[in-house]
């Protein structure tokens, strides 16, 4: 039932990449010279590469991001903590019923699984409900955040040339053996814009300006 990580949508990440690439202004269409020559200009372009899995630390990361995602999760803390005594209180009368079956009457036995097998259903409802409503909520307030870092991110892009811009945190993949596989052999680290996005996303959004919708 740890059902309370700390998300970052799936969405946004995929956004974040996808603002990067089609939001931005076009590259203009190779211009094809007279077909006896073969050749064509080339347009130009610039690569760079971001961690999304980095934007949400509360150290090093976006603090208004962070901050944003620290409020959902305290809102729920009480949820969560309920969910966590009602898997505690579960797990005992399971071990409990374990130790005890083979020397009471059967039909106390069946009373307590039955006990047992509605407290797990019970779980089950309330982390569902839960989940539901965490998500909801964390859109209501990460959401408008995940959006304003995805337009930043576009300018940001625009402003200094950036035609491309590659999530690096999506480049893992897992094979069929379910090990973890890094398509992106080599990248010089002057072309991982992370830090310096995030530096000058602080600078001009500080966290005393992160509201919470009611």
């Amino acid at each position: 039932m740890n059902i309370f990580r700390k998300i970052l949508a799936g969405a946004f990440v995929a956004a974040i990449s996808a603002a990067a690439i089609c939001a931005q202004q076009q590259p203009a269409r190779p211009t094809v010279t007279p077909a006896s020559t073969g050749s064509a200009t080339l347009p130009e372009s610039r690569i760079a590469l971001i961690n999304s899995e980095a934007l949400d630390d509360e150290k090093t990361g976006i603090l208004k991001l962070a901050a944003a995602i620290k409020r959902v999760d305290s809102e729920f803390t009480p949820r969560k903590t309920e969910l966590t005594t009602l898997q505690q209180q579960i797990d005992k009368a399971t071990a409990d019923l374990q130790k005890a079956s083979s020397m009471q009457d059967p039909k106390v036995t069946q009373q307590q699984q039955e006990r047992i097998d509605q407290m797990t259903k019970e779980g089950k409802r309330k982390a569902e409900d839960a989940q539901v409503a965490y998500q909801k909520r964390f859109g209501e307030i990460v959401g408008p955040i995940e959006e304003e870092i995805g337009k930043a991110l576009v300018a940001y892009a625009q402003s200094r040339g950036i035609t491309l811009v590659v999530d690096v945190a999506k480049l893992i993949s897992v094979n069929p053996q379910g090990a973890q596989q890094f398509p992106l052999l080599y990248f010089a680290p002057t072309i991982d814009i992370t830090q310096a996005f995030i530096i000058e996303f602080n600078s001009k959004n500080p966290t005393a300006s992160v509201t919470t919708p009611k």
